[in-house]
C-alpha cells in the first residue's frame, strides 16, 4: 500500500526558485523583500503551513496509538509538539499580533529583542547545522535503509522517511545552511543576502506538510475506522 505523491507537487519547487531568483536578481527586488522580510508573506505561510503539518502529526499519532503502535505513535506526538512549537515561533508566540512587549530576558539575549527561541544566541550557534541535518535526511534517508528492511518493513519506514519525490522540498534549505557555514568558516564571508534563508525554510515547511498528508492517506488505509453499522 503507497499513498502516492502526485508530479506536479514533487517539481513544484524545481518551477518556484527560478521565480523567486528572478524577484531576486531582476527588477522586482522589492517585490521580493516584501515576500522574504520578517514578519511578511512567507513567514506568515510558513507558520500556518507548520501548524496544518502538527494537526496531521496529531491526527497520525492517534491513529497509531488505538491500533497499539506505540513508538511510532509517540514519535508522532513528539513531531505534532515541535512542529506546533515551530508554527508558533515564526510568528514569535504572538507577540507582534497583541502587540506585546518582550520580556527583560529576550531583549538582553534574543538577537532581534523578540519574544522566541530560536534567535537566542545560544540557539543560533546551532541551528543552521539542525537545519542541515533536516535537510539532509529529508533528502537522503530513504537511500540509508538497507533493501532487506525496506522490502520487509516499507509502511514502517514510510512514517519515518519522507519520500524521494519530497526531495526538492528538503534540498533547498540543505543547500543553502551548508553554503552559508562554508561561506563563513572556509572563506571568512557570509553570502549577501540572508533572507534568501526564508525561501529554503518556506519549501522546508511544505516537505513537512505533504510528508505528513501522505501518512495522514496512509495511516487512513492500514486502520480504517469502522462504520456506525458494525
Amino acid at each position: 500500500m503507497t499513498a502516492k505523491i502526485h508530479p506536479a507537487i514533487s517539481w513544484a519547487p524545481v518551477i518556484l526558485l527560478p521565480i523567486f531568483a528572478v524577484l531576486r536578481e531582476m527588477y522586482y527586488y522589492p517585490v521580493y523583500l516584501k515576500l522574504v522580510r520578517e514578519d511578511h508573506l512567507l513567514e506568515w505561510i510558513q507558520s500556518l503551513t507548520y501548524f496544518a503539518s502538527s494537526i496531521l502529526a496529531l491526527f497520525v499519532a492517534v491513529h497509531l496509538l488505538r491500533n497499539q503502535e506505540r513508538i511510532l505513535g509517540w514519535l508522532y506526538i513528539g513531531l505534532f509538539m515541535g512542529l506546533l512549537f515551530v508554527a508558533i515561533e515564526e510568528i514569535s508566540w504572538g507577540q507582534r499580533i497583541f502587540g506585546l512587549e518582550s520580556p527583560e530576558f529576550f531583549m538582553e539575549f534574543n538577537r532581534q529583542e523578540e519574544t522566541n527561541v530560536h534567535n537566542l544566541r545560544p540557539v543560533r550557534l546551532v541551528e543552521h547545522y539542525i537545519f542541515i541535518l533536516i535537510g539532509a535526511y529529508g533528502c537522503f534517508a530513504h537511500l540509508l535503509w538497507p533493501r532487506s528492511i525496506t522490502t520487509r518493513y516499507p509502511s514502517i519506514i514510510a512514517f519515518v522517511t519522507p519520500h524521494r519525490r519530497l526531495f526538492f522540498y528538503f534540498f533547498p534549505v540543505f543547500a543553502w545552511f551548508s553554503y552559508f557555514e562554508f561561506m563563513e568558516k572556509v572563506i571568512g564571508s557570509r553570502p549577501e543576502d540572508v533572507l534568501d534563508q526564508e525561501v529554503a525554510e518556506f519549501f522546508l515547511a511544505f516537505g513537512f506538510f505533504f510528508f505528513l498528508a501522505t501518512n495522514c492517506l496512509r495511516v487512513n488505509t492500514m486502520f480504517p475506522q469502522p462504520s456506525r453499522g458494525d
